[in-house]
């Protein structure tokens, strides 16, 4: 193998960058698609459950029950806590300052605000993520998040486990009784 030393810095073909950028783009997609799709699975969760919570906290219990699923598979993924929950409030934020305008009244003047909360929660994530895209567009290796637990022996999560109470959870709770 042999070596080159030399001050002058070295440049990557413009092919090379393309590619690069390239893997960079599709990461980032990706880990906005994951971070909707966990949101779907954290909807799908709630559906079932919605008709327990008395209708003033629905649409609280629905947003909440989107923003858990997110920071668990950004947990899963290897992101730090700090970067799930920022995830979280960069979707929670925007919904509920739509939210708060139109309970203030703003939809009067404004009626296509009516309905853009779930907007606002989908831009708020892929703001944040424009913003950190550094973060988010480099895909599984993560090693500031995770560069403080190298000294402890990796758990492993019992998959077959968590995926049996996932999908047993919302079944139980359509054969409850309704009341």
């Amino acid at each position: 193998m042999t070596h080159t030393l030399s001050i002058e810095p070295m440049t990557a073909s413009p092919e090379l960058r393309l590619r690069a950028n390239a893997l960079s783009v599709g990461r980032f997609v990706l880990h906005f698609g994951e971070m909707v799709l966990a949101m779907y699975v954290g909807m799908l969760i709630y559906m079932p459950l919605e008709g327990f919570i008395p209708v003033s906290l629905q649409g609280i219990g629905m947003a909440l029950f989107m923003a858990w699923p997110m920071v668990v598979w950004m947990r899963i993924r290897g992101h730090g806590w700090r970067h799930g929950f920022e995830m979280a409030l960069a979707m929670l934020v925007p919904w509920a300052a739509v939210v708060g305008l139109v309970g203030l009244g703003a939809a009067n003047a404004l009626p296509w605000l009516t309905h853009s909360s779930d907007a606002a929660m989908y831009l708020g994530m892929l703001g944040f993520m424009l913003v950190r895209r550094d973060h988010h567009a480099h895909g599984g290796s993560h090693h500031h998040a995770v560069a403080h637990s190298e000294n402890r022996p990796r758990r492993r999560l019992p998959w077959r486990r968590v995926f049996l109470v996932a999908a047993s959870v919302p079944a139980r709770a359509m054969r409850w009784p309704a009341r």
